[in-house]
């Protein structure tokens, strides 16, 4: 009997383990890619921060940006900060570096002056430089005679040479015009400034400006007199200027003010003076006109008349008159007309750190006080 053939059953695999085995292997090989790549960056990360030491390596590396400061700092692409070498500021260029220079021992004064300029006229009372063109500079040793007494004021002085100026043959026929007034310093003294232009201009008059520095010094007026336009040139020569015999520091003998309780000062029979907590009170017994004395700290780098302005606060333009004066051991001016509120002038000045302002009542006379006033300001010792 024939024995039956058997049936063999041939079942495909399932789709489900296939893909198992795919995600299985695209994980493995998922996960070896990033292993790889974090060592590869790791090893150029350490690589390339090793390189990076300086300021100047920063620069050259690829990703680093500059920031603006001084001095500058670079930053690389990882963070990292290196500051460059400070850059030095730009060196000041004297121009005044290559002047020549003029000096003369006798009148104990000496300047620098331009290069394109020359010695024009030298005699006892003056010198004159300048380029033989449109600029000069004349320079007076001292203006006392003819134009005053030797016994006026610098304000008096300055009047009688704008004086001696004007009229037909002068050199502002017309009166000219003043265009500006200023209080510098000239080798530490205190100077005026004027800028003026003449009013008509013709033919024979020519439109033109000068500039006139009156400086105050050793008892005399040194007059510095520039016919040009450049303000600047002049500044710059004013800066050279240099009084010979002016004392040095280490000889001066000037030394701070007194206090408000220690000025010395000599009073008239019948007169007092009283203390308070900002002024010293200066009177006749019974009453009438008065002096008060305030004391406030002095810069040193402001002229005296200007900062009496900034002090005083009742300058007002056009009206202010202030005549030049001893105070007892100190120069000073007398300030007049300042403002509309009656009563007498105030004295002001300085010595060392410390300016003075004086205000004064003098009563319709007759009266003591001005009988005996003017001894005492001239009693007081600062």
């Amino acid at each position: 009997m024939d024995q039956p053939i058997p049936t063999i059953s041939l079942v495909a695999p399932s789709p489900k383990t296939n893909w198992l085995l795919f995600l299985v292997g695209g994980i493995v090989i998922l996960g070896v890619g990033i292993g790889i790549g974090l060592f590869l960056d790791k090893q150029f990360y350490s690589s390339n921060t090793a390189q990076i030491n300086s300021y100047d390596q920063c620069v050259a590396a690829k990703g680093s940006y500059l920031q603006e400061s001084n001095p500058a700092t670079c930053v690389t692409s990882s963070g990292l900060r290196f500051k460059g070498a400070a850059s030095s500021p730009t060196p000041t260029v004297d121009p005044t570096a290559n002047w020549k220079t003029y000096t003369n021992n006798q009148e104990k004064i000496a300047f620098d002056y331009p290069q394109n300029w020359s010695l024009a006229n030298y005699d006892k009372e003056s010198i004159v430089v300048g380029d033989d063109r449109t600029e000069g500079l004349t320079i007076f040793f001292g203006i006392y005679s003819p134009f005053a007494l030797e016994s006026s004021t610098t304000d008096k002085i300055i009047e009688a040479w704008f004086n001696y100026n004007k009229g037909s043959n002068a050199q502002f026929p017309d009166g000219g015009k003043v265009l500006s007034e200023e209080f510098i310093k000239v080798d530490g003294f205190e100077a005026t400034k004027y800028v003026l232009v003449n009013n008509i201009e013709s033919s024979i008059q020519p439109s033109y400006q000068r500039t006139w520095a009156f400086v105050p010094n050793n008892n005399r007026i040194t007059l510095l007199d520039y016919e040009g336009t450049d303000n600047k040139l002049f500044s710059q020569i004013l800066s050279t200027f240099k009084f010979l015999d002016k004392p040095s520091p280490t000889t001066s003998t000037q030394i701070n003010g007194a206090d408000l309780k220690n000025i010395k000062y000599k009073l008239s029979q019948g007169w007092e003076a009283k203390l308070n907590n900002d002024s010293l009170f200066i009177s006749p017994v019974n009453g009438g006109g008065y002096l008060s004395i305030r004391v406030y700290d002095y810069p040193g780098n402001v002229g005296r008349r200007e900062y009496y302005c900034q002090v005083s606060k009742v300058c007002i333009e056009g009206t202010s008159y202030f005549t030049e004066i001893n105070i007892g051991n100190i120069s000073g001016y007398i300030a007049n007309a300042l403002d509309n509120s009656g009563g007498g002038p105030e004295y002001f000045g300085a010595k060392g750190s410390k300016f003075y302002i004086i205000s004064s009542y003098n009563p319709p006379s007759p009266n003591e006080f001005e009988q005996n006033y003017k001894s005492v300001l001239s009693s007081l010792v600062f």
